[in-house]
């Protein structure tokens, strides 16, 4: 099994590494900064 990690945050990248788990990268094109009139619900089904 193969691990995803869905986050271009260099700082998690170096975290895995650095135990020894074997991932790639799949940044998502998604905007996930919330619009001050979406509820959590909302935002998340945007998502």
């Amino acid at each position: 099994m193969q691990l995803i990690l869905a986050s271009s945050s260099p700082r998690r990248q170096e975290l895995l590494r650095q135990i020894g788990i074997p991932f790639v990268v799949e940044v998502p094109e998604v905007d996930e900064h919330a619009v001050h009139a979406e509820s959590p619900a909302e935002l998340v089904e945007r998502l």
